[in-house]
């Protein structure tokens, strides 16, 4: 960015603190803030706070008329900024309103500092971010959604992806679910409580000036990759109910483009449940991620889905179908297409029996032939009591069977996650059957 401009912007800003700071104690509205009490409690009451928008409301005619000069100078010297700017995510038309480059920045640093007496380290900061924005091509944007149902005793973990998961701050949770009285209920708030714990990453979105044309998807679309993989780490690493709901999104500098921070639903409705990491799951639960990331192989891609699909199903019968098709997917994924014609339940049955020691290779083979003839049963329209499921010579509910669907998927990826894909070579599971290799 050239020096020009750049001082001048830093020049408008002190002139416009000195219009604004007298104008903070003038009028007061209040705010819903929240507090961590303990446990998972919070006590959330309104608060008197100074009133931004009748501070910038009041001092709009004395910041168009500070950013004159800048303006001017800009225009000169950076003319590639006169048209359309834009993201893939959003467009600005930059042209129609350059004094909002400045009010921009004196609202971040109001964001920022919560006051407008503020010194030149603090003033210079924005300028420098604001001249990085001017010369780089794209635009370091923060991705978070909030995990549903989600805890865990310390504050933050990483996980593959550049991602992590991070507890909320008591200033973040005011912004979620407080904020100005006026502005209460216009805004996405998340169901069934407070819900403290986030998963963020970060991505660069390009900047499009003008008619360039930008061939590429969103941060919108690339944040839900990654999100929809941590999401399915997650429900694949145990039982659970977990997932997030909306994608938000800002800078991490300061950035003059107005932007809508809410991205969409990046995720299906997430019941009510529970879903709760101790201290001893961080390791193997980051291992496991690394795994479900590094994965692109389409039947354990299948596998994993199902099984995190499965997991969040409000019917126990949409979740016994879930979990055995995922175990289909796995256990026949060797068989030709003449074989599919006959014998499936037999081979889906036996190569689930041959994961697990001799003497447990029985009631495994009873377990998976029954999961599998109550799934045919459920796909084609069978009347089932909702007490009387027989699965390896028990009574069930559909609930416990569907319970029992989940683990054994569960078990199946977790045997073959790290190995590779050996289930889809019929001469490894025929040296299975004739002892030829240790399969366990």
């Amino acid at each position: 960015m050239h020096e020009e401009p750049k001082a001048l912007l830093g020049q408008a800003l002190h002139d416009s603190l000195l219009h604004l700071q007298p104008l903070v104690t003038q009028a007061v509205t209040q705010y819903l803030v929240w507090q961590k009490l303990d446990g998972s409690r919070w006590n959330g009451e309104f608060q008197p706070r100074p009133d931004e928008i009748y501070i910038f409301r009041e001092a709009d005619n004395q910041i168009i008329e500070a950013s004159i000069a800048f303006r001017d100078s800009f225009s000169i010297h950076h003319p590639e900024y006169h048209g359309d700017i834009r993201f893939l995510s959003w467009q600005s038309n930059w042209s129609k309103f350059p004094p909002r480059i400045l009010h921009h920045a004196l609202e971040y640093l109001w964001w920022q500092h919560k006051s407008f007496h503020l010194n030149d380290a603090q003033v210079d900061a924005v300028v420098e971010e604001f001249s990085e924005f001017v010369d780089r091509r794209t635009v370091r944007l923060r991705f978070q959604a909030q995990l549903i149902n989600f805890s865990m005793p310390t504050d933050s973990l990483a996980l593959p992806g550049c991602i992590a998961i991070r507890r909320l701050s008591e200033k973040e949770i005011s912004e979620i679910y407080g904020g100005r009285i006026d502005m209460l209920g216009l805004f996405h708030r998340r169901p069934f409580g407070m819900h403290e714990f986030i998963v963020e990453g970060e991505l660069d979105e390009p900047k499009i000036l003008g008619n360039e044309q930008y061939e590429d998807i969103s941060i919108a679309a690339n944040a839900k990759v990654v999100l929809d993989k941590a999401i399915r780490s997650l429900r694949t690493f145990k039982s659970g109910r977990v997932g997030y709901n909306y994608i938000y999104c800002r800078p991490v500098t300061f950035c003059p483009l107005a932007m809508s921070e809410i991205l969409g639903s990046g995720d299906e409705f997430i019941p009510f449940g529970r879903y709760s990491l101790n201290l001893d799951e961080y390791q193997p639960l980051v291992a496991h991620a690394k795994l479900i990331f590094a994965c692109s192989e389409s039947v354990m891609e299948l596998a994993c889905t199902r099984l995190a699909d499965a997991e969040n199903r409000t019917r126990s019968q949409d979740c016994i179908i879930d979990a055995v098709i995922g175990m289909e997917a796995m256990l026949l994924s060797a068989i030709g297409k003449e074989e599919r014609r006959s014998e499936l339940s037999f081979r889906f049955s036996l190569n689930f029996a041959m994961l697990f020691p001799p003497e447990e290779r029985q009631k495994a083979y009873q377990l998976s032939r029954d999961l599998y003839n109550l799934r045919s049963l459920i796909a084609h329209g069978a009347s089932l009591d909702e007490g009387k499921v027989k699965v390896a010579g028990e009574k069930l509910t559909l609930f416990e069977a569907g319970k029992l669907a989940t683990n054994a998927l569960r078990t199946i990826i977790f045997h073959f996650l790290p190995k590779g894909v050996q289930y889809k070579d019929p001469g490894f599971w025929q040296r299975a059957y004739l002892n030829l290799s240790e399969i366990i």
